[in-house]
């Protein structure tokens, strides 16, 4: 999952370091963005789309979905 994270984040300025924390099969994982940006916003909007990419374009990540933690 790194890689294919990896690679999409690759296009991106500002992104520093990921990290994927996964759980056993079909449980929950957490990403963690490091990331410079401007803004709050704008860093949420970065990880947000290269997570959207990814899921969209790599087909070993079929049946993943995204749920935002709340801060």
């Amino acid at each position: 999952m790194l890689d294919i994270l990896w690679v999409v984040a690759s296009f991106e300025h500002g992104v520093e370091h990921l990290h994927a924390d996964s759980s056993e099969a079909g449980g929950v994982g957490h990403l963690t963005f490091f990331v410079r940006a401007p803004t709050r916003e704008k860093a949420v909007a970065l990880a947000r789309g290269i997570t959207r990419r990814a899921l969209a374009n790599s087909p070993g990540l079929t049946g993943w979905h995204v749920v935002p933690i709340q801060p």
